[in-house]
């Protein structure tokens, strides 16, 4: 996998490396991996690459849980092609032992994201009678009809236009006008004739099938991971914060968090992001309770050789370096875990034989049960200053002062159309409050908060939403 991709995509970035220098740019151009670590281009492996904006995202949402004390968090990232799900419990991202990579099994664990075919850019279909949305993308180009770029099958993002959650004007802070008339008629040939419906209701019924697709997906993640009375799910992508609270109820989640860059959130959450390389040794090893673990202290000796000389190479000393040893403990059923724990030079013996202690918990096996690390991993890791959330003071100004106008949106089958108020997101401020249903839009995004939810924003500048209990 990392040989078919590592040529073309190293030439693209020593060709950005190039480009920054003739502008006069004199830091580094760092890559974010999925590992949740960035590194210099040169020390960067094309597989490392993969799936690490959405990656980047789930780490910004781990920061984002952290404020508000949350011990599970899911992050939703949905933009024109996908929405990516994420996971973080008790302040740790979950990890893909073996992730699939377009179909193919990797041996290259990295952080855990599931990605569904359900994003703006999602193409609307009807066969046999039946809806289907996605997993096929209009893409950027020609992206959905109402952009006017060549677009002819109808997207997410037209029925959105065409129920009147997206304001045509104000696309994109008003930068491109969008076709209201080239939506309806892209829905209305391609969903409500086929289907025999007015036009409003494709459109609805598209909206509503993304937002049941996704939701039921974060439920069975919900399941899968366990009982957690009171998950916070972190919204962000272009299209997110238009179908979250919908994908919320779906998924049996009440409180939400969209921050004022959300459109832009994985790249934010990207300078969050340590210099570090991960290494990663096949072992094979019995973990015995009695062991001396001799070959394990001998494996993180020459992986800690090699972190060394990497991470010199990105511009630190040994001194500055942190390590995290990694883990992955079967047992004689084929069952996995990956355990990770803080380690120095000399105490990975000691490390090795704390981990093996939590896999007999978290395996629920006797403590003389034949177990074997599979896979041993080692984190080298150096600190950067990173960017934080800072308060905002409360706002000195009324609710009323952020009402933008008023919109005519269609709420579907037995509610019709309705006028709702559309709020500036530049205008609300710590402190204001507000119930649904209403809209509150910004220059990136549109907010949909639907009746029996409310939005309050709060010192972080952050919209916390909330569903009426």
């Amino acid at each position: 996998l990392n040989a078919y991709i590592h040529g073309k995509l190293t030439r693209l970035l020593y060709k950005a490396d190039e480009d920054l220098r003739r502008q006069d740019y004199r830091g580094q151009l760092l890559i974010g991996h999925n590992n949740g670590a960035v590194a210099r281009v040169a020390k960067t492996r094309a597989i490392n690459t993969y799936n690490s904006g959405p990656a980047a995202g789930l780490l910004g949402a781990r920061e984002i849980g952290a404020l508000y004390g949350a011990d599970c968090v899911f992050s939703g990232d949905m933009g024109g092609t996908s929405f990516d799900i994420g996971c973080v419990r008790e302040g740790e991202p979950g990890y893909a032992l073996r992730p699939d990579v377009e179909g193919f099994d990797c041996n290259l664990p990295m952080l855990e994201i599931r990605a569904l075919g359900a994003g703006g850019g999602s193409i609307a279909s009807v066969a046999g009678g039946v809806l289907k949305v996605g997993p096929q993308s209009a893409g950027a180009l020609p992206g959905p009809v109402c952009f006017g770029l060549g677009g002819t099958l109808p997207t997410v993002t037209d029925a959105n236009l065409v129920l009147g959650w997206l304001d045509p004007d104000y696309f994109l802070g008003g930068a491109r006008r969008l076709d209201v008339d080239k939506a309806r008629e892209a829905i209305a040939e391609h969903v409500a004739s086929p289907l025999c419906i007015s036009v409003e209701e494709a459109a609805w019924r598209i909206r509503q099938t993304v937002e049941i697709d996704v939701g039921r997906e974060l439920a069975r993640i919900r399941d899968q991971i366990g009982a957690h009375p009171d998950p916070l799910m972190v919204i962000y992508g272009g299209a997110g914060p238009l179908h979250s609270c919908r994908i919320a109820e779906v998924a049996g989640i009440d409180r939400l968090v969209i921050t004022p860059f959300s459109a832009v959130f994985s790249a934010y959450s990207s300078s969050l992001m340590d210099v570090g390389h991960l290494y990663y040794h096949r072992l094979d090893l019995p973990l015995d309770a009695a062991h001396d673990y001799a070959t394990v202290c001998e494996t993180v000796a020459m992986l800690r050789r090699r972190g060394n000389a990497d991470m010199r190479g990105e511009g630190f000393s040994a001194e500055g370096v942190a390590w995290q040893l990694e883990l992955i403990v079967e047992d004689a059923a084929g069952r996995e875990v990956r355990l990770t724990a803080a380690v120095d030079a000399f105490a990975a013996r000691d490390a090795v034989a704390s981990l093996r202690a939590r896999a007999v918990c978290l395996l629920g096996v006797d403590e003389d049960a034949a177990l074997k690390c599979s896979t041993l991993g080692l984190f080298a890791r150096s600190t950067v200053p990173h960017y934080r959330q800072r308060t905002v003071a409360a706002v000195g100004h009324t609710l009323d002062s952020a009402l933008r106008t008023q919109r005519e949106v269609y709420l579907g089958t037995g509610d019709g159309k309705r006028m709702l108020p559309v709020y500036d997101r530049a205008r609300l401020g710590n402190g204001h409050a507000l119930a649904g249903p209403a809209i509150v839009e910004s220059g990136q995004t549109t907010m949909v908060i639907p009746a029996g939810w409310t939005l309050r924003v709060d010192q972080y500048d952050n919209a916390l939403i909330e569903r009426s209990r």
